[in-house]
């Protein structure tokens, strides 16, 4: 789920004008007739301003967030969850809401599945356990002060339940602790050799960059 302000200019659906929204995205890999079923208690659960939900191919399955297909400059804060407490959840709701002077995106994803098995083959994937992926974004090149303050208190709401990050939704620098968060320590330990073993004059960049070991 997804959870945003969107702006009344043109571009955006004319339903979701000026709206505060909340965006629900899902796929069901099941039998298609049963699909249906499966999705009307959402649905049902409130007032529907689109509904966009259809049988499309595996290759268009990319585009069910309908998100941007050019840059943005984004900010995100990331957190690896084993449960979402009601509580922090609400007052997520109220940190994010419409009266800030910048656009935030807040998005709640469902892990689990195929994600939660052990590979077939040993990989880096950390925190696989992890019940929920927690990211809180700030839309806007100016990176000020309050912004980075939301992000990080959003984040605070959730300490005692943070397992880790996931690098793929943390959108700007990361601290070399912050980047371990992301992996188990073993697996991180067999990172940082191979970066030191195969370029150690970091010749190939990355967006997170694995830090030496110390």
């Amino acid at each position: 789920m997804t959870k945003l302000v969107l702006p009344d200019v043109p571009g955006v659906p004319e339903p979701l004008r000026g709206r505060h929204v909340a965006q629900v995205a899902l796929a069901w890999a099941g039998r298609p007739e049963r699909g249906p079923a499966v999705v009307e208690p959402l649905r049902a659960a409130g007032p529907i301003l689109m509904d966009t939900l259809g049988e499309i191919p595996y290759a268009e399955s990319g585009g069910v967030y309908a998100e941007p297909d050019h840059p943005h400059g984004y900010r995100s804060r990331n957190l690896l969850v084993d449960g979402l407490d009601p509580a922090a959840t609400a007052r997520l709701t109220e940190l994010t809401g419409p009266g800030l002077p910048f656009t935030t995106v807040v998005g709640l994803r469902h892990l689990g599945g195929a994600l939660a098995r052990p590979p077939e083959h040993p990989n880096a994937v950390g925190h696989r356990d992890a019940a929920y992926s927690v990211t809180v974004l700030t839309v806007g090149g100016d990176d000020g002060a309050e912004a980075r303050a939301l992000r990080d208190g959003a984040a605070s709401l959730f300490d005692g339940h943070v397992l880790g990050r996931s690098l793929g939704f943390s959108f700007g620098p990361l601290t070399d602790a912050e980047v371990r968060e992301a992996f188990a320590p073993e697996d991180f330990h067999r990172l940082s050799r191979i970066r030191a073993a195969h370029d150690p004059h970091e010749v190939v960049l990355a967006n997170h960059r694995i830090p030496p070991l110390v």
